[in-house]
Protein backbone atom coordinates (compact mmCIF):
# COMPACT_ATOMS: atom_id res chain seq x y z
CA UNK A 1 0.00 0.00 0.00
CA UNK A 2 1.49 3.37 -0.99
CA UNK A 3 2.52 5.94 1.59
CA UNK A 4 0.11 8.49 0.08
CA UNK A 5 -2.82 6.09 0.53
CA UNK A 6 -1.85 5.34 4.11
CA UNK A 7 -1.70 9.07 4.86
CA UNK A 8 -5.18 9.60 3.41
CA UNK A 9 -6.60 6.72 5.44
CA UNK A 10 -5.17 8.23 8.64
CA UNK A 11 -6.74 11.56 7.75
CA UNK A 12 -10.21 10.07 7.37
CA UNK A 13 -10.91 9.71 11.12
CA UNK A 14 -9.18 11.65 13.89
CA UNK A 15 -9.67 12.13 17.61
CA UNK A 16 -10.28 15.78 18.52
CA UNK A 17 -11.38 18.00 21.40
CA UNK A 18 -13.79 20.95 21.36
CA UNK A 19 -11.59 24.02 21.94
CA UNK A 20 -14.01 26.94 21.47
CA UNK A 21 -17.73 27.52 21.97
CA UNK A 22 -18.76 28.94 18.62
CA UNK A 23 -21.78 31.02 17.61
CA UNK A 24 -24.85 28.78 17.61
CA UNK A 25 -26.96 31.15 15.48
CA UNK A 26 -25.42 30.10 12.17
CA UNK A 27 -27.43 28.19 9.59
CA UNK A 28 -25.38 25.03 10.12
CA UNK A 29 -23.99 24.05 13.53
CA UNK A 30 -20.23 24.49 13.60
CA UNK A 31 -17.67 23.68 16.27
CA UNK A 32 -13.99 24.51 16.64
CA UNK A 33 -11.91 21.46 17.49
CA UNK A 34 -8.21 20.74 18.05
CA UNK A 35 -6.30 17.64 17.03
CA UNK A 36 -2.59 16.96 16.82
CA UNK A 37 -1.87 20.65 17.48
CA UNK A 38 -4.14 21.71 14.61
CA UNK A 39 -7.25 23.89 15.06
CA UNK A 40 -10.09 23.65 12.58
CA UNK A 41 -13.79 24.29 12.17
CA UNK A 42 -16.07 21.29 11.70
CA UNK A 43 -19.74 20.76 11.00
CA UNK A 44 -21.42 19.28 14.05
CA UNK A 45 -23.66 16.31 13.32
CA UNK A 46 -26.16 14.66 15.66
CA UNK A 47 -29.39 12.65 15.65
CA UNK A 48 -32.44 14.22 14.00
CA UNK A 49 -34.46 16.39 16.40
CA UNK A 50 -31.69 16.70 18.97
CA UNK A 51 -29.90 20.05 19.13
CA UNK A 52 -26.98 20.76 21.46
CA UNK A 53 -23.99 23.03 21.96
CA UNK A 54 -21.23 20.82 23.43
CA UNK A 55 -19.06 22.44 26.14
CA UNK A 56 -15.32 22.90 26.06
CA UNK A 57 -13.34 19.71 26.40
CA UNK A 58 -15.95 17.49 24.77
CA UNK A 59 -14.55 14.60 22.79
CA UNK A 60 -15.05 14.66 19.03
CA UNK A 61 -14.66 12.07 16.33
CA UNK A 62 -13.56 14.15 13.36
CA UNK A 63 -14.40 12.74 9.95
CA UNK A 64 -12.67 14.24 6.91
CA UNK A 65 -14.57 13.53 3.65
CA UNK A 66 -12.21 12.53 0.85
CA UNK A 67 -9.40 12.77 3.44
CA UNK A 68 -9.14 16.53 2.91
CA UNK A 69 -7.60 18.55 5.73
CA UNK A 70 -9.68 21.52 6.83
CA UNK A 71 -12.95 19.82 5.87
CA UNK A 72 -14.43 18.05 8.84
CA UNK A 73 -17.59 16.56 10.26
CA UNK A 74 -17.59 16.18 14.04
CA UNK A 75 -19.48 13.62 16.11
CA UNK A 76 -19.24 14.93 19.68
CA UNK A 77 -19.92 13.51 23.12
CA UNK A 78 -18.69 13.68 26.72
CA UNK A 79 -18.69 9.99 27.53
CA UNK A 80 -17.06 10.47 30.92
CA UNK A 81 -19.87 12.84 31.98
CA UNK A 82 -22.70 10.74 30.56
CA UNK A 83 -25.72 9.63 32.61
CA UNK A 84 -24.58 6.29 34.01
CA UNK A 85 -26.18 3.15 35.45
CA UNK A 86 -28.81 2.91 32.72
CA UNK A 87 -30.57 -0.42 32.43
CA UNK A 88 -31.29 -2.25 29.20
CA UNK A 89 -33.39 -0.14 26.85
CA UNK A 90 -33.29 3.00 29.01
CA UNK A 91 -32.66 6.42 27.48
CA UNK A 92 -31.65 9.58 29.33
CA UNK A 93 -31.08 12.92 27.66
CA UNK A 94 -30.08 16.20 29.26
CA UNK A 95 -27.38 18.69 30.13
CA UNK A 96 -24.20 17.01 31.33
CA UNK A 97 -23.07 20.20 33.09
CA UNK A 98 -26.21 21.01 35.10
CA UNK A 99 -27.47 17.38 35.22
CA UNK A 100 -30.99 18.44 34.23
CA UNK A 101 -32.42 15.50 32.32
CA UNK A 102 -35.37 13.45 31.14
CA UNK A 103 -35.16 9.70 31.59
CA UNK A 104 -37.23 7.03 29.89
CA UNK A 105 -36.81 4.09 32.25
CA UNK A 106 -37.28 0.36 31.85
CA UNK A 107 -40.72 0.48 33.53
CA UNK A 108 -42.12 2.81 30.88
CA UNK A 109 -41.96 5.82 33.19
CA UNK A 110 -40.74 9.29 32.22
CA UNK A 111 -38.64 10.85 34.97
CA UNK A 112 -37.72 14.53 34.78
CA UNK A 113 -34.81 15.60 36.97
CA UNK A 114 -33.99 19.26 37.74
CA UNK A 115 -30.94 20.42 39.67
CA UNK A 116 -31.35 22.51 42.81
CA UNK A 117 -32.57 25.96 41.78
CA UNK A 118 -33.68 24.74 38.35
CA UNK A 119 -37.04 25.82 36.92
CA UNK A 120 -39.56 24.01 34.76
CA UNK A 121 -41.29 26.07 32.07
CA UNK A 122 -43.91 24.87 29.58
CA UNK A 123 -44.72 27.30 26.78
CA UNK A 124 -47.70 27.11 24.43
CA UNK A 125 -47.97 30.69 23.07
CA UNK A 126 -50.92 30.07 20.78
CA UNK A 127 -51.95 26.49 21.42
CA UNK A 128 -53.56 24.36 24.10
CA UNK A 129 -52.04 22.15 26.78
CA UNK A 130 -53.92 18.94 27.53
CA UNK A 131 -53.07 16.31 30.13
CA UNK A 132 -55.13 13.11 30.16
CA UNK A 133 -54.61 10.82 33.16
CA UNK A 134 -56.63 7.68 33.85
CA UNK A 135 -54.91 7.06 37.19
CA UNK A 136 -54.09 9.34 40.09
CA UNK A 137 -52.25 12.66 39.91
CA UNK A 138 -50.19 13.92 42.84
CA UNK A 139 -48.41 17.26 43.07
CA UNK A 140 -46.18 18.01 46.05
CA UNK A 141 -44.97 21.61 46.37
CA UNK A 142 -42.80 22.97 49.19
CA UNK A 143 -43.27 26.58 48.07
CA UNK A 144 -46.11 28.60 46.62
CA UNK A 145 -48.50 27.65 43.82
CA UNK A 146 -49.76 30.45 41.57
CA UNK A 147 -52.44 29.90 38.94
CA UNK A 148 -53.00 32.84 36.59
CA UNK A 149 -55.44 32.89 33.70
CA UNK A 150 -56.74 35.68 31.46
CA UNK A 151 -59.74 33.51 30.59
CA UNK A 152 -61.97 31.18 32.57
CA UNK A 153 -60.83 28.45 34.94
CA UNK A 154 -63.07 25.39 35.11
CA UNK A 155 -62.61 22.58 37.62
CA UNK A 156 -64.86 19.57 37.08
CA UNK A 157 -64.94 16.32 39.02
CA UNK A 158 -67.35 13.39 38.99
CA UNK A 159 -66.30 12.43 42.52
CA UNK A 160 -65.39 14.39 45.64
CA UNK A 161 -63.22 17.50 45.89
CA UNK A 162 -61.26 17.95 49.09
CA UNK A 163 -58.87 20.73 50.03
CA UNK A 164 -56.83 20.47 53.24
CA UNK A 165 -55.23 23.76 54.32
CA UNK A 166 -53.27 24.29 57.53
CA UNK A 167 -52.99 28.04 56.95
CA UNK A 168 -55.41 30.67 55.66
CA UNK A 169 -57.54 30.66 52.53
CA UNK A 170 -58.15 34.00 50.81
CA UNK A 171 -60.55 34.33 47.91
CA UNK A 172 -60.62 37.67 46.13
CA UNK A 173 -62.85 38.49 43.17
CA UNK A 174 -63.32 41.70 41.23
CA UNK A 175 -66.85 40.55 40.46
CA UNK A 176 -69.27 38.27 42.27
CA UNK A 177 -68.71 34.81 43.72
CA UNK A 178 -71.44 32.21 43.20
CA UNK A 179 -71.61 28.97 45.18
CA UNK A 180 -74.26 26.40 44.29
CA UNK A 181 -74.76 23.24 46.34
CA UNK A 182 -77.56 21.05 47.71
CA UNK A 183 -76.39 22.00 51.19
CA UNK A 184 -73.49 23.87 52.76
CA UNK A 185 -71.96 22.96 56.13
CA UNK A 186 -69.61 25.37 57.91
CA UNK A 187 -67.86 24.53 61.17
CA UNK A 188 -66.55 27.54 63.05
CA UNK A 189 -67.39 31.21 63.31
CA UNK A 190 -68.63 33.23 60.34
CA UNK A 191 -67.95 36.97 60.10
CA UNK A 192 -69.73 38.96 57.42
CA UNK A 193 -69.13 42.62 56.58
CA UNK A 194 -72.08 43.96 54.63
CA UNK A 195 -75.72 43.06 54.15
CA UNK A 196 -77.09 39.51 54.03
CA UNK A 197 -80.04 38.74 51.75
CA UNK A 198 -81.89 35.44 52.32
CA UNK A 199 -84.83 34.23 50.21
CA UNK A 200 -85.63 31.33 52.56
CA UNK A 201 -85.95 30.92 56.32
CA UNK A 202 -83.14 31.36 58.85
CA UNK A 203 -83.09 29.05 61.90
CA UNK A 204 -80.92 29.93 64.89
CA UNK A 205 -80.69 27.54 67.88
CA UNK A 206 -83.93 25.91 66.78
CA UNK A 207 -85.84 29.16 66.34
CA UNK A 208 -87.21 30.13 62.95
CA UNK A 209 -86.74 33.74 61.90
CA UNK A 210 -89.84 33.47 59.72
CA UNK A 211 -92.28 31.87 62.24
CA UNK A 212 -90.92 32.56 65.72
CA UNK A 213 -93.00 34.45 68.34
CA UNK A 214 -92.26 36.41 71.52
CA UNK A 215 -93.96 36.51 74.91
CA UNK A 216 -95.28 40.04 75.42
CA UNK A 217 -96.67 41.93 78.39
CA UNK A 218 -97.76 40.68 81.79
CA UNK A 219 -100.59 38.53 80.49
CA UNK A 220 -98.51 37.02 79.22
CA UNK A 221 -99.57 37.31 75.59
CA UNK A 222 -97.76 35.96 72.53
CA UNK A 223 -96.89 38.13 69.57
CA UNK A 224 -97.70 37.19 66.04
CA UNK A 225 -94.93 35.84 63.82
CA UNK A 226 -92.88 38.37 61.84
CA UNK A 227 -94.46 39.65 58.64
Amino acid sequence: MSLNLMTKLRQLIKNAVVSLITDDTTKHPETQVDYNGITTEALRFGPYGLSSNPPLGSYAMLLSPQAREGVGIALIDMGHERFKELKEGEVQIGNYLTRASIKFDEQGNIVMVLPEGGNLTVEAPSGDATVNITGNSTTNVDGDVVLSATGNVNLTTEANLQANVTGNVVLQAGGSVSLSAASLDITGNVNITGAVNVTGDVVAIGHSLATHTHVHGVGPSVTAPPT
